[in-house]
């Protein structure tokens, strides 16, 4: 079963995403593997959601003094069960260093979340998936091995906004990244991929990849119903 990423960003105003989801539940397939990522500020409205929720972001440490931030025990109690580590507008802000993004790796690994790391490389290049083992050695160190059934990977190149990477470039680096964990840890995870997913595309990419991320289509449950029937 393909898995579809929603990823909301920081779009929808409460009454848009009240609206949202009201009509989403027209969309549920059978076929498909839904999980949405709304706003963080709407987590706790997705309670009793038709499909799997996740929460684009997270902060390492439990409960404390920590104003602002959002922590795993608090998902947990909202029956949260995916989040997203090291996506790129979060890096492209700034937002979180290599080291954060390993902590929070583990953190959310160890917690028992379905994890979802975005990996990409920063600029064009023929060979994407040379920065991204780095990247890959750097976040997977000292990794509970056990916890890696939890773990999947999403490839979205840094350096695209809303635009798809070439067809080949992608199967390519799906191929080398499934090969990267099947070498180094014996796993076989699941890989997606994110960035100009459409309607038009989505096919030709699920033939090789787990699942695709959308994002700002995502936002329109009546764009989404189009991409979903189109899916072969």
């Amino acid at each position: 079963m393909k898995k579809i990423i929603l990823n909301h960003k920081s779009y929808l105003s409460i009454d848009e995403i009240k609206k949202y989801i009201e009509d989403f539940p027209k969309l549920v397939n059978e076929d498909l593997d839904i999980v949405v990522f709304p706003n963080v500020l709407y987590l706790s409205l997705f309670e009793d959601f038709c499909t799997e929720v996740g929460s684009q972001n997270f902060y390492s440490e439990t409960y404390g003094n920590y104003t602002g931030e959002i922590n795993l025990e608090a998902l947990k109690k909202l029956n949260i069960n995916y989040t997203m580590v090291s996506h790129k507008d979060r890096l492209n802000n700034l937002l979180d260093s290599p080291s954060q993004i390993r902590e929070k790796l583990n953190k959310s690994l160890n917690n028992d979340f379905k994890t979802i790391l975005v990996v990409g490389e920063e600029k064009m290049s023929e060979d994407p998936f040379k920065s991204i083992k780095g990247d890959l050695n750097y976040v997977l160190k000292n990794i509970n091995k056990e916890k890696l059934d939890n773990l999947s990977i999403l490839y979205e190149p840094m350096w695209l906004d809303e635009e798809m990477q070439d067809i080949n470039i992608i199967r390519k680096v799906v191929i080398d990244i499934k090969e990267y964990f099947i070498n180094h840890y014996k796993k076989d995870v699941n890989v997606y991929y994110g960035s100009g997913v459409n309607e038009n595309n989505i096919n030709e990419i699920l033939e090789f990849c787990d699942g695709v991320c959308i994002g700002k289509e995502s936002l329109d449950v009546y764009k989404l119903r189009e991409i979903f029937d189109n899916i072969i």
